[in-house]
Formats: structure tokens, C-alpha cells, sequence
């Protein structure tokens, strides 16, 4: 897993910027797609699926090379999160292709036939055109597969770059089904040194401010969030990794931990170092006044350049793993 080539760059206190070390971001751009061929190898690397999946009854393993028993437990994985995987290339295919051809659609009698050819939904209800329009795009679109990357990165990100942060709960491990999640937030991870308990909220977006607005959205009840998250830590020991237990979390010493959530925007197009500051310290403000006083908060921005070409990207990963551990 080739994240050592990243590191985090401190913006302004509680804002951060992911960066490639020591290259300069234009010969990023030229060499773009082997940019997305480095993420997507860091997001679906065996050892790091299985790690996050699993709990503190397989850490012993995670030292080791992966067994053939470990790699079919990571196609179970695919095959409980994406349903399809040796598809998954050719649905984003599909979806690219859909997408398109519902650009070229102008009337209603054009959309009926387009929804009724391919299968989709169409709102029955008397709206405008480009309201149903807008209706079957969302219908098409398989966006919250995707965001599994994000929580995914979410969780590289925080405990190979920033110290003392180790990972306690990764909702991966509590997915039940295909579009079964968690409540609460994306992943919990402890500092066990600063008495701090991290929340990750993660979002994987266009852009920088559509993942703010979106984890803005998300937190609106974050006080009943945490403490979902609060109660899960309580009656999940199960699920602990990095051989947690239980007593370090008990009713009263989660009393004396700190409390932060982390919102990391995993997205397309880059700014300037200047331009991400300027955009995180507008939305601090927003965040803080969501916040009760007991709760901090940081910004984490990753840029991608693309968020569709990384889709893409994922997408034919995600076939060539399934296809490779039969």
C-alpha cells in the first residue's frame, strides 16, 4: 500500500490538505492516469480491505501474507458490498452510457419511452420535465456504492498520516447487507495518549464545498449521532480492532474523552493551497455553530482531480480483484 508517498499538510490549526510528497501536482495532472491507478491500488489493497473489515479476533493475521481462506473471505466482501463485482466495471459502464443518453432526452413522451426501455423509475406524479428528469438521473446514479471508497480512505488516511490515531469501529465491519449501514458516523478512532475520540464523516464529491455542504447536512443531529456512536462503542466490543476492550471505553472514562469529528472531503479538482483555506475557513464557522461546545472539529480536503475518472478507475479494479481471487 503505497500511501508513504502522502503526507499531511497543516493549512491553518484545524484545517488539512493530503498531498503526494516531493512531485509537484502539474506532472500529477499529466500523468493523471496513473494517479488513479496508485489511489485506487491504496483504496482495494487486500490487506488493507481485510484489515478494515475485520475485528480484533483476525488482528494476528494482518502481520502475515494473505491465505487463500483470507482472500475469499475479501470476494465475499465484494459480493456482499457490490452485489455484482466481476460486473462492477460494466454497470459504471452502463451508468456512463444511461447518462448520456438521457442528456439528449427533451420531452416527456422521450423520457416514459427512455425509462420504460431500460427499466428505470419514473415519478408517476405531475411534476415539470426536468424535475422527472432529474428524478430518473438519481435513479441511474449509484453514488453510495461509491462512498464506501471515501469511508475507506477516510480510514487510511487518518492512521497512516496523523499520529496517534488508531482505528476502533470501521462501519464497513457492521454492513449487513448491500445498502444496510451503521448509524452514527463513518468510523471511530481513538487517541489513547490525548484522551481524544475522533468521529469520521466521510465524503467522496465533486468538490470541496459539495462534501462540506453535504457533511453539514449529515451532522445536523450529530449530538444524537455521537451518542449512537457513544452506546455502539458500549455494546460492540466485538468489533473492536487494534485490540481494544472494552474498560478503555466504559460508562465513565468515555466521560473524560474529547470529542472531535473529522470531516474528510475526498474529491475532484484541485485548488491552491490558498484557495482550500479560504474555502475550509468559510465553512469552520458553519460547523462550529452546529457544534455544542464540547465537540472540535477539523477539515480534511483530498483532491483527485476527477471524481469520475477515479470511479472509473475503482470500477475496473474492483472486476480485476474479483476475477483474480476465484
Amino acid at each position: 500500500m503505497d500511501i508513504l508517498n502522502y503526507h499531511i499538510k497543516l493549512l491553518d490549526s484545524n484545517k488539512f490538505k493530503v498531498e503526494r510528497k516531493n512531485i509537484d501536482w502539474n506532472e500529477v495532472l499529466i500523468k493523471r492516469d496513473d494517479f488513479y491507478k496508485e489511489i485506487s491500488s491504496i483504496i482495494l489493497d487486500d490487506k488493507a480491505l481485510y484489515y478494515f473489515v475485520s475485528n480484533n479476533d483476525d488482528a494476528k493475521y494482518l502481520q502475515e501474507s494473505l491465505t487463500l481462506k483470507q482472500k475469499n473471505k475479501i470476494k465475499m466482501v465484494f459480493e456482499e458490498l457490490f452485489k455484482n463485482p466481476e460486473n462492477f466495471y460494466s454497470n459504471f459502464q452502463r451508468e456512463r452510457n444511461l447518462l448520456a443518453k438521457l442528456e439528449l432526452i427533451k420531452t416527456d413522451i422521450g423520457l416514459k419511452e427512455f425509462t420504460k426501455k431500460y427499466g428505470l423509475k419514473y415519478s408517476n406524479k405531475k411534476i415539470e420535465f426536468e424535475k422527472n428528469k432529474e428524478y430518473v438521473q438519481k435513479s441511474i446514479k449509484r453514488e453510495s456504492i461509491y462512498g464506501i471508497f471515501g469511508e475507506i480512505m477516510l480510514y487510511i488516511v487518518i492512521e497512516k498520516l496523523l499520529t496517534n490515531r488508531n482505528i476502533v469501529i470501521s462501519k464497513l465491519n457492521c454492513i449487513t447487507a448491500p445498502g444496510t449501514y451503521a448509524h452514527g458516523c463513518d468510523g471511530i478512532f481513538a487517541d489513547k495518549l490525548n484522551n481524544i475520540l475522533y468521529f469520521g464523516e466521510a465524503k467522496f464529491t465533486i468538490d470541496i464545498s459539495s462534501s462540506l455542504e453535504q457533511a453539514l447536512a449529515s451532522l445536523d443531529d450529530i449530538e444524537e449521532r455521537i451518542k449512537l456512536d457513544e452506546n455502539f462503542l458500549l455494546l460492540h466490543e466485538g468489533s473492536y480492532k487494534n485490540g481494544y476492550k472494552l474498560e478503555i471505553f466504559d460508562d465513565e472514562k468515555l466521560k473524560k474523552f474529547k470529542k472531535c469529528v473529522v470531516v474528510f472531503a475526498f474529491h475532484g479538482k484541485e485548488y491552491s493551497d490558498e484557495e482550500i483555506t479560504k474555502i475550509l475557513h468559510k465553512y469552520t464557522d458553519k460547523f462550529n455553530n452546529l457544534l455544542n461546545s464540547e465537540l472540535s472539529i477539523e477539515l480534511i480536503s483530498f483532491p483527485i482531480i476527477s471524481k469520475e475518472e477515479l470511479k472509473k478507475e475503482i470500477s475496473k479494479q474492483v472486476t480485476i480483484d474479483y476475477v483474480s481471487n476465484r
